[in-house]
């Protein structure tokens, strides 16, 4: 009867922790960007995180975004439905970051327009940053834009997913055997 319980409780937690981890298939690149405010100070202005399974290869090591998890500039989450970007990464190296980021994009709310590039490996490309405000009409441009702290969450959950089918297989087999 108490190993029964024991067994019960073991599963009941590994589900638990396996339900609420999320289930990616590869690792989550987020890359923070940097570009210089008005007053001239290098300020972050916001972050990109994407699956580097959602990449289409175009060349190894560089790629078309087909999706990302989450893209916000300067507090703005980005609409995917009007969007293009292109990075590029090194996949034998995703602690240094994209090494290239090409994009064209406007926030959910159409208020707001953001334009940029950089290219780590050709220097003779000037990073560029833009930003145009719908309704005031303004645009603001800057030279300095360039990566800042980038972060890789590898997919945990898919041990715990391995460790919950062995724990409901030995559950199926350990009540077979009872009856």
């Amino acid at each position: 009867m108490l190993k029964s319980i024991l067994i019960a409780l073991s599963v009941l937690l590994l589900s638990a922790v396996t339900l609420s981890q999320p289930a990616q298939a590869g690792p989550i690149l987020t890359q923070e960007f940097l570009a210089e405010d008005a007053g001239g100070e290098i300020i972050s202005i916001g972050a990109i995180s994407f699956d580097t399974d959602d990449l289409d290869e175009w060349f190894p090591g560089t790629g078309d975004l087909l999706a990302w998890e989450s893209f916000t500039l300067f507090g703005f989450e980005i609409d995917t439905s009007l969007f293009f970007v292109s990075v590029g990464f090194n996949p034998e190296d995703l602690y240094a970051g994209l090494e290239f980021i090409s994009f064209d994009v406007t926030d959910v709310g159409m208020t707001m327009a953001f334009q940029g590039f950089f290219d780590l490996n050709d220097q003779s490309l000037p990073p560029q940053f833009t930003m145009f405000n719908f309704i005031s009409g303004e645009l603001t441009v800057s030279d300095i834009f360039s990566p800042g702290q980038v972060s890789v969450v590898s997919a945990p959950a898919t041990i715990w997913l391995l460790f919950a089918s062995a724990g409901g297989l030995l559950l199926r087999q350990r009540r077979q055997n009872m009856v």
